[in-house]
C-alpha cells in the first residue's frame, strides 16, 4: 500500500513539474505581459538578482548560461545599487522574483509560490509573469527559453 503511495505522489510531482512548465512557456511573452516588447532590439545586459538561497541561484546561473546567450550579469540586490549598474542604457532589464508565503489552515501549512519579473529600467514598468508556482526552476527555465527566443527574433538577419 505504501509503495502504490509513494508511486501515485511521484507521478502527481512529476506531472505537475510539467504542466508549469508547459504552462509558463505558453504565457510568458510579449503578448500577455510577461516580457517587455523592446527586449532583445539592442545589446543591453539583463541583470539576473541573486538572492541568499544557494539552490535558487544554483538554478538560475543554470537556467540562464543554458538557455540564454544574450549579455547578462548575476549580482546580488547590494551589489545592483552600486554605482556601476547605473547606466540604463547598457543595463536596462532586470530579472527577479518575489517570494510568497501564505498559512492554510485547511493543511495547517505554510505554502510558498513564486512570481518573477522583468523590470525595464529605461520605460520604469515591471512585466510580471502571469504564472506564480512553487517550481521556481521551471519557471526560470520557461522565462529563459522564451526571452531567448524573443533575443533570436530581433537579432538574426531579416532573409
Amino acid at each position: 500500500m505504501k509503495l502504490i503511495l509513494c508511486m501515485i505522489i511521484t507521478l502527481l510531482i512529476s506531472t505537475s513539474c510539467t504542466l508549469v512548465k508547459t504552462l509558463a512557456l505558453s504565457r510568458i511573452t510579449v503578448e500577455r505581459g510577461a516580457i517587455p516588447p523592446e527586449f532583445g532590439n539592442d545589446s543591453t545586459f539583463l541583470i539576473c538578482i541573486l538572492k541568499e538561497e544557494k539552490r535558487y541561484n544554483k538554478y538560475l546561473i543554470k537556467h540562464v548560461k543554458e538557455n540564454y546567450h544574450g549579455n547578462y550579469e548575476f549580482v546580488t540586490k547590494v551589489e545592483f545599487d552600486f554605482i556601476t549598474y547605473r547606466d540604463i542604457t547598457k543595463y536596462r532589464y532586470i530579472f527577479d522574483m518575489n517570494r510568497r508565503v501564505w498559512y492554510s489552515q485547511m493543511s495547517n501549512n505554510y505554502s510558498r509560490s513564486f512570481q518573477y519579473s522583468i523590470t525595464d529600467l529605461k520605460e520604469k514598468i515591471v512585466y510580471k509573469c502571469p504564472v506564480t508556482s512553487s517550481f521556481y526552476s521551471k519557471l526560470i527555465l520557461a522565462y529563459m527559453i522564451n526571452l531567448e527566443k524573443e533575443r533570436l527574433k530581433k537579432t538574426r538577419p531579416k532573409t
